[in-house]
């Protein structure tokens, strides 16, 4: 037990760091955080990586003899980097397919956006190479069926906005002027809640 909250509380220390707005959490506390999976993206996750990590390792430990066979019908490289890329297909689709799957009984509420906030942040784009990116996080209240929430809804988006400006332009389009937004909420726990729209991934 003690392992697992530090672990969680090294969680909640990296995700909070700099930021002024805390992060209201969803996941039972004293507990690691999970990535939502189910049996079937367990399988397409774990196996679209061990098709793309072994056919790239192939190409290194193939024997010469088994290499001059492929070759008399197919480029052994071609080959090898089209089935890595159908490991990686398959693990996306998975992953696709979680989100899709975790966020099928979700609704859409108005909530309340009463604090929000901009920052920048430094993202690795390759070996010793970083760069500028900017984050949101909001701070929003709403009732849900009698009962009052606060909740710090992830966003939609993917990929981190390049400039503040994007940023700050996107939450001007989405919150109203009296603070008024849209939530997508799982009902089973409320305080699991995405800003705007659902997540793809």
């Amino acid at each position: 037990m003690s392992l697992k909250k530090n672990l969680r509380e090294l969680q909640d220390h990296v995700r909070d760091s700099g930021w002024r707005i805390s992060w209201i959490t969803w996941q039972e506390t004293n507990r690691p955080e999970f990535v939502y999976n189910t049996p079937l993206t367990y399988a397409t996750g774990c196996g679209g990586a061990l098709i793309f990590i072994g056919s790239i390792s192939s190409l290194f430990v193939m024997p010469d003899e088994i290499l001059e066979k492929i070759n008399e019908f197919a480029n052994p490289i071609v080959l090898v980097l089209s089935i890595a890329f159908s490991g990686l297909l398959i693990a996306i689709l998975g992953r696709l397919y979680a989100a899709w799957h975790k966020q099928s009984g979700w609704v859409k509420i108005s909530a309340t956006c009463i604090d929000q906030e901009v920052q920048k942040r430094k993202a690795k784009t390759g070996n010793h190479t970083f760069t500028d990116v900017w984050l949101c996080r909001l701070h929003c209240t709403f009732n849900y069926k009698g009962k009052n929430y606060e909740v710090t809804p992830e966003t939609h988006h993917v990929v981190n906005f390049s400039s503040q400006e994007k940023a700050e332009q996107f939450l001007e389009s989405s919150i109203s002027n009296n603070g008024i937004c849209s939530l997508f909420i799982n009902p089973q726990n409320p305080l699991q809640a995405n800003f705007v729209k659902k997540q793809l991934i």
